[in-house]
């Protein structure tokens, strides 16, 4: 004698094995797990939640009215495992990433490498630039986001190359047009 559950999937109940429920329950985590990453994550395991329910009714219309752990790894066999869905979760992104980018790239010259930049939206602060960045060059992300805080402060501070700027600052005399001439003819501008 073994132990039935009642689960409910796809919003058809169904009694399983206890063995087969837990079969089946790690192999729906692996898949929530697989696809977390991915846009619409939810959408596509209940996808296959659904065709696995049907799966399930076709099983229970054979005359069954338990699903044992047969039934659970022949459907696991036809649906298919996570890595048989593609490449790996981590991959999936920086290969639409490079898709995307060698579409809009044909006519650029690439590295034997081909390494490309993208913005990293998985580690992204303020768009992803620097995270890109980072991932393109192998360096730290605070490192190119320090270093992109110092460009920023670097281009907005006001430059000293005015002659209003520089008789003001250096002789701290108010203006004057004898001066400006002066001080104009002895630059080497």
């Amino acid at each position: 004698m073994k132990k039935t559950l009642t689960i409910n999937l796809g919003g058809i109940v169904y009694h399983i094995d206890d063995d087969a429920y837990r079969l089946l329950d790690n192999y729906l985590s692996n898949l929530k797990h697989y696809f977390r990453k991915q846009e619409g994550a939810e959408e596509i395991v209940n996808d296959i939640e659904m065709r696995i329910a049907e799966l399930f009714a076709e099983k229970v219309t054979e005359g069954k009215q338990v699903i044992t752990v047969s039934d659970v790894e022949e459907i696991i066999a036809r649906v298919g495992k996570p890595e048989d869905f593609g490449i790996a979760d981590e991959d999936m992104d920086s290969q639409k990433r490079t898709d995307q980018t060698s579409s809009a790239n044909q006519g650029s010259t690439q590295t034997a490498a081909q390494r490309r930049w993208f913005r990293d939206p998985d580690n992204k602060l303020l768009g992803g630039v620097a995270a890109g960045l980072a991932a393109y060059f192998g360096w730290d992300i605070t490192l190119v986001r320090i270093l992109m805080i110092i460009l920023v402060f670097v281009t907005l501070l006001p430059d000293d190359y005015t002659l209003y700027y520089r008789m003001d600052r250096y002789s701290g005399s108010p203006y004057c047009r004898g001066k400006i001439e002066y001080a104009w003819r002895s630059s080497d501008h």
